[in-house]
């Protein structure tokens, strides 16, 4: 009707990719249920001659295993509305890592799956050398966001890959993780006025067409959420792998439901530059800490020393 606002531009979900092929040939075809069924699976890879996992520990992509933990697991899908998240309560001072019998339990499952999935030389990898090797398909697994999949067409890969949820190590079901919760997005000033206010305005209209969101959406792996725009209703590709897994993301969604994890509302949110704090731990994990203590103060320092730098 004439106003523009801010929105998220783009519907996101995390979850776990799989190179199909070759979870058959370990004798799976459906997602594993429980975090202990994701490593028996993975074991099961191992045996059936192929890399289990594809892991890079140099960048900020070597947290996401314990982000997909926490926000699975931590965060409770199962909280009603009006219950405080676990970011409240931490920010209270009613709990912290080192008390939480969860997050000891998540703590200990980031050990095994280094100590049992990570290869030599992952301390000098990130996300480039974890896409190479997914892509070419030397590793069954990547534990990855969607915009993944933007690049398989232009990479040309060619290989059936699935988009599985995020296994329970509370007994829920598994879950994929809608960080669209998440608010971002464009904004202008309300004091534009004249040719200011027009060039943004020009700005909102051009994301917004029709063949400049479906170009981005494609780009990003990401759900349709403009949904009046006449035509787009989701990510497409001509490349038919490509096409297969944005189809797939659907029924993944569809199938198993999501969580927000912490990206419930603005106060929910984890302290600025979260994602570096976990990949701080794995990366203290992959240099050969085993003290579960150690690890579990290191996310309560980093939490406390973060949140004092945002006043």
């Amino acid at each position: 009707n004439g106003q523009y606002f801010t929105a998220q531009v783009g519907g996101q979900i995390t979850g776990i990719a799989i190179n199909k092929r070759m979870w058959r040939e370990a004798g799976i075809t459906e997602p594993p249920a429980t975090w202990d069924d994701f490593i028996t699976a993975l074991h099961k890879l191992k045996e059936a001659g192929h890399t289990p996992l594809v892991y890079g520990g140099r960048e900020w992509s070597a947290g996401v295993p314990l982000s997909y933990a926490i926000q699975t697991n931590l965060y409770d899908p199962t909280r009603q509305a009006d219950q405080p998240s676990w970011t409240v309560r931490r920010d209270r001072g009613e709990v912290k890592f080192a008390n939480d019998p969860v997050a000891r339990l998540i703590m200990e499952r980031m050990i095994e799956l280094v100590d049992n999935f990570v290869v030599k030389g992952a301390l000098s990898d990130g996300y480039n050398e974890e896409q190479r090797d997914f892509f070419t398909e030397h590793a069954a697994t990547w534990m990855m966001g969607c915009w993944m999949s933007g690049d398989i067409e232009p990479l040309k890969v060619d290989f059936e890959i699935d988009y599985w949820p995020i296994p329970s190590m509370t007994g829920h079901q598994p879950l994929i993780i809608n960080t669209s919760h998440q608010q971002r997005g464009w904004a202008m000033t309300t004091s534009a006025t004249g040719i200011y206010r027009d060039k943004a305005l020009a700005v909102l209209e051009t994301f917004y067409h029709p063949a400049v969101y479906q170009a981005y959406l494609n780009a990003e792996g990401m759900l349709a959420n403009a949904s009046k725009l006449q035509g787009v209703d989701g990510p497409k590709s001509d490349w038919q792998p490509t096409q297969n897994l944005f189809d797939n993301m659907r029924r993944a969604v569809d199938r198993w439901g999501t969580t927000p994890g912490y990206f419930i509302s603005t106060e929910d949110y984890p302290p600025t530059g979260y994602v570096r704090i976990l990949a701080r731990v794995m990366q203290e994990i992959l240099a050969g800490t085993r003290d579960v203590d150690k690890l579990l103060k290191m996310l309560d320092d980093d939490w406390d020393a973060a949140r004092k730098g945002q006043g």
